[in-house]
């Protein structure tokens, strides 16, 4: 079903409500034992998405036979609220999917650094203002901590196909830009020849929930939904863990949306072709947590191909 229209003012009204009361109780909220994140996003009932926006609570673990004080009221201020086990790892994985060489590389194959076993995926070639190209991916993916070391592709081989140009870390953003080398082509667009034609960013609270593919280096091509753009949220990596906010929540019924190697993939809407945004981190389940593209590209100085 398409929902391109940004939605009817009765929803578009309940979407500001959740938000104004959020804003009041998200101190409070996070201070609670086990809580790792609040949002503003679709209620899930019975592993399903519904329609109606929620104030959803994020927690390492639900915990059975909460009372009092200790439970999450099922409204807050009228506003219904949700409790979401999640638990966000942007680690790369240690898959075999993709060993094959690629030339020219393309959005969604996996990559990783010189003479380490983990990996993740090239999420697309972009181009900077001097016509320059690279390959876009997530900070972490191109470093160790704190130092960058050069990517290879396949993963775990001696070719080195980039090192990086630049790149941002933090709550807002997690990415990277690897100048390619001589030796190895970029392609436009991303596997199972999937064009880019452009980015949608913001997606209006209308088309929540947005159906979306991720193309990922470690878990292939997985259909799942967009459910909340303003997500905060820990994050669990190498270097420790950051809380991360104004992110994209994922989620698919049954099936793992993202899997540790799938940081830098590309979420796409495959409906028009445009991207949404890159796979920051997951909990190789139902969920992920995506950077919005638009601030991606930004932050970079660089265009899709």
């Amino acid at each position: 079903m398409s929902r391109r229209a940004g939605g009817n003012p009765v929803r578009a009204a309940a979407w500001r409500r959740a938000r104004d009361v959020l804003r009041r109780h998200r101190r409070r909220l996070l201070a609670r034992v086990g809580v790792v994140g609040v949002d503003v996003g679709i209620k899930i009932v019975g592993a399903k998405l519904t329609r109606v926006p929620a104030i959803r609570v994020h927690v390492r673990a639900k915990e059975a036979g909460l009372t009092g004080r200790r439970l999450i009221p099922a409204r807050l201020d009228g506003v219904l609220t949700d409790v979401i086990e999640s638990v966000a790892i942007s680690t790369a994985c240690a898959s075999d999917w993709s060993w094959a060489r690629r030339d020219p590389l393309v959005g969604g194959v996996s990559w990783g650094r010189r003479d380490h076993p983990n990996h993740g995926t090239f999420g697309a070639g972009v181009v900077d203002a001097t016509g320059a190209v690279f390959g876009l991916t997530c900070r972490h993916v191109v470093r160790r901590r704190e130092t960058p070391e050069p990517m290879v592709q396949p993963p775990e081989s001696t070719g080195v196909v980039g090192r990086e140009e630049r790149s941002v870390f933090g709550a807002l953003n997690d990415a990277a830009i690897v100048r390619i080398g001589a030796g190895r082509g970029v392609r436009r667009g991303l596997r199972g020849n999937r064009g880019i034609k452009g980015v949608l960013d913001p997606i209006p609270d209308g088309r929540l929930p947005l159906p979306v593919l991720v193309v990922g280096g470690c878990s292939g091509l997985v259909e799942g939904y967009v459910d909340s753009t303003d997500l905060e949220i820990d994050v669990v990596w190498d270097g420790g863990t950051v809380r991360v906010v104004r992110h994209l929540h994922l989620y698919a019924d049954g099936v793992p949306i993202t899997v540790r190697g799938d940081s830098g993939a590309m979420i796409f809407e495959p409906e028009s072709n445009q991207v949404v945004g890159m796979v920051r981190a997951g909990d190789d389940a139902t969920f992920g947590v995506g950077i919005p593209i638009g601030r991606v590209l930004a932050d970079l100085q660089v265009a899709f191909l």
